[in-house]
C-alpha cells in the first residue's frame, strides 16, 4: 500500500506540501528575486532564470551550469520524485528506501542554490554602484525550500513508521 494511504495527522499533508513547494519554486525562479538600481538611474529586475541566461550569454559556462543544475534542475526533480514516492511506492519496499536515500543525497546538494543566491545578494549589496532590494521571487523561492524540507520530513517519517509496522 502506498505511503499516503496510511498517513496520519500532519503527515497527510505531505503530498500537498510537495505540490505547493513545486508551485512556489516555479514562482520563485520566474519572478524577480532582486531589484537592482545601478547609478541611481537604471533599474533591473533579476530573476533566477534571468541569472542563468545571463551567465551563458556572458560565456560564464561553468558557473552557468552549476547554477542551472542546482537551481533549475535539482529542486523540481527532488519535489517530483518526493511526490512520486509519497503517492506510488510501498512504504516498506526497496523502491521507497532507495528513493528516499536518493532524495537525501541530492537534497544536500540542492541547497547550493540558496548559497549561490546569498552570494549574489551580498556581492551586489556591497557594491557602491548598485542598490539592491529583495523582490517577491526570493520569498517564493525560500518558501519553496522550507516547504520542501517539511514535506521531506513527512515522507521520511511515514516511511519509517510504515517500515517499523511491517518488521
Amino acid at each position: 500500500m502506498p505511503l499516503h494511504k496510511n498517513a496520519s495527522g500532519m503527515d497527510r499533508l505531505t503530498g500537498l506540501g510537495f505540490i505547493l513547494a513545486l508551485g512556489l519554486w516555479g514562482a520563485g525562479v520566474t519572478l524577480p528575486v532582486l531589484y537592482v538600481t545601478e547609478l541611481f538611474v537604471f533599474q533591473n529586475d533579476v530573476s533566477l532564470i534571468g541569472i542563468v541566461t545571463g551567465l551563458f550569454q556572458q560565456n560564464e559556462t561553468a558557473i552557468g551550469i552549476v547554477v542551472l543544475v542546482f537551481t533549475l534542475v535539482l529542486p523540481p526533480a527532488k519535489l517530483i520524485i518526493g511526490y512520486g514516492l509519497w503517492r506510488f511506492t510501498e512504504g516498506s519496499g526497496i523502491a521507497a528506501r532507495r528513493g528516499i536515500a536518493f532524495l537525501d543525497a541530492i537534497g544536500k546538494w540542492a541547497m547550493l542554490d540558496v548559497l549561490v543566491l546569498a552570494v549574489v545578494v551580498v556581492t551586489l549589496k556591497s557594491s557602491w554602484v548598485a542598490e539592491v532590494e529583495v523582490a517577491p521571487g526570493l520569498y517564493f523561492f525560500a518558501a519553496s525550500a522550507i516547504l520542501a524540507v517539511a514535506a521531506g520530513f513527512g515522507l521520511r517519517r511515514a516511511h519509517r513508521e510504515r517500515s517499523d509496522n511491517t518488521d
